[in-house]
Order: C-alpha cells, then structure tokens, then sequence
C-alpha cells in the first residue's frame, strides 16, 4: 500500500528558507503530561542567519483541536542557533529522564562558527525550559563539548534515571579518527 502526503493525520509546515525536517526526533514526554513530544530541526535554516540553524519542540498536546495542518511558527518552543553557519540542530534526540523528575531531557546539537568548528550537544531539562518560546543553543543546563551526536540509552545502570550517549567520530584521542563514544550518567536536577 502507498500513501503520501495528502493521507497524513497532520501536516507541519516550516517557513520560507527554512527547509524544515532536516532531522526528526521524539522527545519524550518534556512537559510531564503523559503525552509524548517531538522535535523537528531546520540546520541549515536561514531565518536568522545563513544556516544558523533552529530545533522546533512540538508539544503533542499543542496537536488537539487543530486541522490536519499547522505552522511551526505556533508550537512551544524555539531553540535558535546564535550565528550564521551554526547548524543548529544538525543532530537532536531525546535525552530521557537524566534528573530523575518525572520529565523527560532533550540533546541538540550545534557548532562554533570560527576556524575550529568545533561541535557541542547542548541538555536542555524539561523543568527548565520555562516560558520564553524562543531559546538559545548556549543556555542550555549543560553544555558537553566535542561531541557530534547523541542518543538516549534509558536506564543502563538500575538507578532509575537515564543515560545517555555521546559521539564524536572524528576523535583521533586513541587512534586516527577512530572515533569515541561516551556514556555519560544521571545529571543532577
């Protein structure tokens, strides 16, 4: 059986030059409502700047009473890369619940725009994302440097919080570029 777009249950429309679903991830559930939520990234966005990049959270609550289509311009949250050639979002995922408060965390990654490049995964916490819509990249709870890609592992170690894991395959460290992934453990709340 095929489908295409007309027989989705919703559409999510980006804006001009936004080039919206770059990356798709879940988020988990980040406002503790029992409804799971979602992120939706624009990397090479050039709203704010040549491909500065955005991370849309998409609350699924947000999703009742509408039509099948809406903007992204009206969901909850807008995390935006803070200068051109940012790349903002080039890599998201669901962090889990790291802290252990009932909410679920977000990984999105961006980049330095100098001579480096260097690449971060920044950890928003869902208790802290408060409520100002729009959200810098460099706010976030913390801030792990060098990493390219992140994913939730869940709870590895029974201590009823999330784990989660880093990448940076380009890591020379142990041998040339032989990458390295790191787990890293609960943070605090």
């Amino acid at each position: 059986m095929n489908f295409d777009l007309s027989e989705a249950d919703y559409q999510i429309i980006g804006v001009e030059n936004e080039q919206a679903g770059s990356s798709v991830s879940s988020a988990g559930d980040v406002d503790g409502d029992g409804l799971d939520d979602f992120l939706i990234a624009t990397a090479e966005s050039d709203v704010d700047g040549n491909n500065s990049g955005r991370v849309y959270l998409v609350q699924a609550s947000s999703l009742a009473g509408i039509s099948d289509t809406t903007s992204l311009s009206t969901v909850s949250y807008i995390f935006q890369g803070e200068n051109p050639e940012d790349y903002a979002g080039y890599s998201i995922s669901s962090a889990g619940d790291v802290d252990g408060d009932g909410l679920d965390d977000i990984l999105l990654e961006w980049q330095e725009n100098d001579v480096d490049r260097l690449h971060h995964m920044s950890l928003f916490l869902g208790s802290s994302l408060g409520t100002t819509q729009e959200i810098d990249f460099s706010t976030a709870d913390f801030i792990f440097n060098n990493f390219h890609f992140g994913s939730v592992l869940g709870d590895i170690d029974g201590d009823g919080q999330d784990e989660f894991i880093l990448t940076d395959p380009y890591n020379d460290e142990y041998a040339n570029n032989g990458g390295v992934s790191a787990i890293f453990s609960a943070c605090p709340n």
